[in-house]
């Protein structure tokens, strides 16, 4: 596959396009590997040696007394996991995955 990284780290991946599908708009599929790590205020949370304590409040992943959910680094494996399969179908011009830090 074709792949570049930009001059702000963002790693762009092309998967060719499947036949069927020459006409077809591409997709692009963006996530983000990074992690703000900011706590509630109140919250004696230690991000550098504490484990998040995760719950799910109204179909939420949360992470107690932090800012913190569910990571968007789940877009990054539905992505890879996309990139890699051979039943996914993309357009011609293919499907794009964007990763940034």
């Amino acid at each position: 596959m074709e792949y570049i990284q930009d001059e702000a780290g963002n790693v762009i991946i092309k998967k060719p396009g499947t036949p069927g599908y020459e006409h077809s708009e591409p997709v692009i599929i963006q996530g983000h590997m990074d992690m703000v790590c900011e706590k509630e205020e109140g919250s004696d949370h230690n991000f550098e040696t504490d484990p998040l304590e995760l719950y799910i409040e109204d179909g939420y992943v949360k992470a107690k007394g932090t800012t913190l959910g569910g990571d968007d680094g789940i877009a990054i494996a539905y992505a890879f996991a996309i990139l890699d399969s051979d039943e996914c179908s993309a357009s011609a011009s293919g499907g794009y995955c964007r990763y940034h830090r």
